[in-house]
């Protein structure tokens, strides 16, 4: 998969200007989205479900499989990432997504043979190859960031730069949730709202998944990041 402008150097600002804004507190409301949405498409990877991909990737940089307990994706690639679109044709979910609709899974990241900087990803507003949206969640610094790719690169600034956040567990996993409204998104980290942000869905139908990513920068080669998920809804919201 194509490499990604390394983030590292701009974190550091990022960080002193989320702290503050952590401390000093945000206008968020911190509570759970009540609702009346619908499960399109659920599962629990402990059941091994089909219609993931598992196997090597093309370039040899990621491996996907269900270890009985989760779904996982390592990535050996310095300053690579890798995602698969969840499966679809399963009824209700025929892999048309109507806005709005919402996206949840309980995920983690583990930095392996020193690795210093990875996330675990959900994919959204992906219309195809070259068109989607990722929320990456980086356990290590207790940071997410919502970054786009479209017509074949990366927008600059991402929609949403490095943002700390006190509900990110640092170790285990999270359970991060999304919901795309018409013309906002709301974030949901561990049952608690994040934040909400000016972004729109984008015409045509909408696929949404899963990934991984290692910024890391070293040289043994042998540095890689796991991302494990152990499991994954698609819901349609209420307007």
């Amino acid at each position: 998969m194509k490499n990604r402008p390394s983030p590292i150097q701009n974190r550091i600002a990022l960080s002193v200007v989320a702290f503050a804004f952590v401390l000093f507190g945000s206008c968020a409301n911190p509570s759970s989205p009540v609702s009346t949405e619908a499960s399109l498409y659920s599962v629990d990877f402990s059941s091994s479900p089909t219609g993931w991909y598992t196997g090597t990737s093309s370039d040899l940089y990621c491996t996907a499989a269900m270890t009985g307990t989760a779904y996982t994706l390592t990535e050996t690639g310095n300053d690579e990432f890798q995602t698969y679109t969840a499966p679809y044709g399963y009824s209700p979910y025929a892999g048309k997504i109507a806005v709005p609709y919402g996206v949840q899974s309980n995920m983690g990241a583990t930095l392996n043979n020193g690795a210093t900087f990875g996330t675990s990803v959900i994919k959204f507003n992906r219309t195809d190859s070259q068109n989607f949206s990722l929320l990456s969640i980086d356990q290590s610094s207790g940071q997410y960031r919502i970054s786009q790719y479209a017509a074949d690169s990366w927008v600059a600034p991402d929609p949403v730069p490095w943002t700390t956040s006190v509900l990110i567990h640092p170790t285990g996993t999270n359970t991060i949730k999304i919901i795309q409204h018409a013309n906002s998104l709301d974030l949901y980290i561990n049952g608690s709202l994040a934040n909400s942000y000016s972004i729109s869905p984008p015409a045509g139908t909408i696929t949404v998944g899963v990934g991984v990513e290692n910024f890391d920068t070293g040289t043994t080669g042998s540095e890689s990041v796991t991302a494990t998920f152990t499991d994954f809804t698609i819901y349609s919201e209420p307007n």
